[in-house]
C-alpha cells in the first residue's frame, strides 16, 4: 500500500488493521457472532433433566405394586366343589402274610364355607373292582356311600376325615386327610391327600368275622363349580 493512501486512512479516524489481510479475521469471529446475538457454545455439554427418569420408577414401581397386590389377593375358596376321590386300601384279612390291594374310586361334592359348621363338608361314593378278592369276600364291590369333613388348622391348611361306610366294616372306614387350596387363572381347586394305617378293625364278611390292620393312602382334587351369589 502506498504511503499516500496510509496517510488518507490515518486522516479520516480508521484503524490500520482493518486493512491486514482476511485470513487475520478470523480470531475476530467469536466476538463478531457474539454481537450480532449469537451465544458462545459453552465447551461442557448442557445437563439433562432427570425428571422423566424421576418418574418412570415411580410408574414402574406402581404397575409392580399392582400386580403384587393381585398375586396376593387371597382365594376366594368359599363355594361348591366336584371332583374324583380314590383311597388305596391294603390289608391281610386272612392272616396268611398274602397283602390285598383295593382301590375304591369315586366322584364326592363338597362345600366350603369358612364361616360355616363344619366349614368343609362332602358327600360322595366309591366302589371297588368286581372281580377283586375284597369284593368276593364282601359279597359286594359297592358303590360305598362316604362323606368329607374338615376345618382349618392354625395355619390355615384345610385338613378333616374322609369316611366311608365300606358293608361289613362295624365303623366303616375313616381316614385322615390334609390338604391346600390351588388357584390358577381365576379357577379354585382343593386337593386333598390321605395316608395313614387303621388298626383292629373288625369286619364281617362271608368267611366270619375277622379283625386285621389296613393301611390307606390317596386323596381327592375337586374343583370349585360355584361360588356363593
Amino acid at each position: 500500500m502506498k504511503l499516500h493512501s496510509l496517510l488518507v486512512l490515518a486522516a479520516v479516524g480508521l484503524p490500520l488493521h482493518a486493512c491486514s489481510d482476511s485470513s487475520e479475521k478470523t480470531e475476530d469471529t467469536p466476538d463478531n457472532f457474539e454481537a450480532a446475538g449469537h451465544t458462545e457454545v459453552d465447551d461442557d455439554p448442557p445437563e439433562i433433566s432427570d425428571t422423566a427418569d424421576e418418574e418412570s420408577p415411580d410408574e414402574n414401581t406402581e404397575g409392580e405394586d399392582t400386580a403384587t397386590e393381585e398375586e396376593d389377593a387371597p382365594l376366594a375358596i368359599d363355594g361348591v366343589y366336584e371332583g374324583s376321590i380314590t383311597v388305596n386300601l391294603t390289608s391281610d384279612p386272612l392272616g396268611t402274610g398274602v397283602m390285598m390291594e383295593e382301590a375304591c374310586t369315586g366322584h364326592l361334592l363338597a362345600n366350603v364355607m369358612q364361616v360355616g359348621e363344619p366349614p368343609i363338608y362332602g358327600t360322595g361314593e366309591c366302589s371297588i373292582a368286581e372281580d377283586s378278592i375284597m369284593a368276593m369276600l364282601m359279597g359286594t364291590a359297592g358303590p360305598f356311600g362316604g362323606g368329607l369333613s374338615g376345618r382349618f388348622d392354625e395355619d390355615g391348611a384345610p385338613t378333616g376325615i374322609i369316611s366311608i361306610e365300606i358293608v361289613g366294616f362295624d365303623d366303616g372306614v375313616e381316614v385322615d386327610w390334609t390338604g391346600r387350596f390351588e388357584g390358577t387363572d381365576g379357577s379354585v381347586t382343593l386337593v386333598g391327600e390321605a395316608e395313614g394305617l387303621l388298626e383292629d378293625l373288625t369286619v364281617e364278611m362271608e368267611v366270619g368275622t375277622l379283625v386285621f390292620d389296613v393301611s390307606y393312602s390317596g386323596g381327592f382334587e375337586l374343583a370349585q363349580v360355584r361360588t356363593p351369589e
